[in-house]
């Protein structure tokens, strides 16, 4: 998967049953969601450090990515996924958490600061640059004194009930911004050579 890989889509989250349905695992959670919605199977894959799927999106290929590192140490399933499939770092897309957005809202950009999110963080540096597209999903702003008791705290049930909606604006994020953004750049790309 060289070139013609559209995206490696990545879901921020921590491993184990625990933590599957907190705050801060929410990017993990749209990615599984939204590539079952196409049909996607993960499968562990030790070589990555995490749990990988293969679908076609509006006809591009794309890989999904569910890191079973711990969030701190995010980047090293990244690096390891985008070099073993060998894909470019403008072909990364990563959803994770924010508390800066109201609960639901998302914000799609590239790079920027980490804000002190710790997978974030883990990627820039194994990566080496901030420079790659980021879909932040708003879990509101912190009811605790403690931001990471407030990140950890599970989704209520009232809050857990707007997953399909979450997933359906991440999706069109993805399908209407990003993979035609990257449609136009590969024709552009073939249109040079």
């Amino acid at each position: 998967m060289t070139e013609s890989t559209s995206l490696l889509i990545v879901g921020l989250g921590n491993p184990g049953i625990e933590y599957e349905k907190t705050r801060h695992n929410v990017g993990a959670l749209v990615v599984f969601y939204y590539a079952q919605r196409h049909g996607v199977v993960f499968k562990p894959m030790k070589q990555v450090n995490g749990y990988v799927g293969h679908g076609v999106i509006e006809g591009r290929k794309v890989l999904f990515l569910l890191p079973t590192t711990y969030m701190n140490l995010s980047g090293n399933a990244v690096r390891k996924c985008l070099d073993y499939y060998e894909i470019r770092v403008d072909h990364l897309l990563v959803l994770s958490d924010e508390t800066y957005l109201p609960f639901g809202e998302v914000g799609l950009k590239k790079g920027g600061s980490a804000k002190g999110h710790n997978g974030l963080k883990s990627i820039e540096e194994a990566l080496g640059t901030q420079d790659f597209l980021r879909l932040r999903i708003g879990i509101g702003e912190k009811t605790t004194e403690d931001l990471a008791d407030y990140v950890l705290q599970h989704f209520s049930q009232g809050e857990f009930l707007k997953m399909d909606e979450i997933v359906e604006k991440c999706s069109v994020e993805i399908q209407h911004k990003v993979l035609s953004q990257h449609k136009e750049k590969q024709n552009e790309d073939l249109g040079r050579n």
